[in-house]
């Protein structure tokens, strides 16, 4: 309940129970971001050649989202932003480069499911909302850490995590360095933690709460409390 925004980046073995406890976070007003992958059921780690039946409910995945997985296809093309396709969208990010022949989830979507980023002429990223919250998900086969995918999913991440961001967070000095290297950080109820993880320089960066920002320099291996 401490969390507005949950993300799935690594590894995954999907079983009904995570299905039903995510399901919940987000009617109750969580905002979900998930990729195909983490849908699998294996527990061999294999990322690449599992196969529509592996997928939870064999790619029926609607207990959580509506989504139907008919199988795998492989497309190339350009990404494409909903509002490069429709100037009406809402969608406020912007997708740059493509793939080839790239794996892809060949899906069938429900009415309440909107595309609003595509690879060739499939689906890559889809959104819907269920009860108070949202779900995103990114329909490539492999799991997003992939070379030709992760530059892609960084960016769908960001565009996320500041949508849905609390009142606390860091930025660089530059304005436009919005996750300043080695600075890491944890907010609690009592404190905000921050760590610098570089061992050999400081670092300078700004702390924003509730609208107002900090300069703040961290020494190598600093750590920090603030109440």
């Amino acid at each position: 309940r401490r969390y507005k925004f949950l993300f799935y980046g690594g590894w995954n073995t999907m079983t009904e129970t995570i299905m039903r406890t995510l399901r919940s976070y987000v009617e109750n007003g969580g905002s979900l971001f998930i990729s195909l992958p983490h849908f699998s059921t294996r527990k061999d780690r294999e990322f690449r050649n599992f196969t529509k039946e592996d997928l939870i409910n064999g790619g029926d995945l609607t207990a959580l989202c509506d989504i139907r997985v008919k199988g795998r296809r492989v497309v190339s093309g350009q990404f494409l932003t909903k509002r490069e396709l429709d100037d009406r969208s809402k969608t406020d990010f912007d997708l740059h480069g493509g793939v080839k022949d790239e794996p892809m989830a060949d899906v069938v979507l429900g009415p309440n499911v909107e595309e609003i980023a595509t690879v060739g002429s499939c689906p890559l990223l889809v959104r819907q909302p269920i009860g108070k919250g949202e779900i995103t998900v990114m329909l490539s086969w492999e799991y997003p850490g992939k070379e030709s995918l992760a530059a892609t999913y960084k960016t769908i991440l960001s565009w996320l995590a500041d949508k849905h961001g609390g009142s606390v967070r860091i930025y660089g000095m530059n304005e436009q360095d919005k996750t300043p290297q080695y600075i890491s950080y944890a907010v609690w109820p009592e404190a905000i933690y921050l760590l610098n993880t570089d061992c050999m320089r400081s670092h300078t960066f700004f702390l924003e709460r509730s609208g107002r920002r900090v300069k703040m320099t961290l020494q190598p291996m600093e750590f920090i409390i603030v109440k």
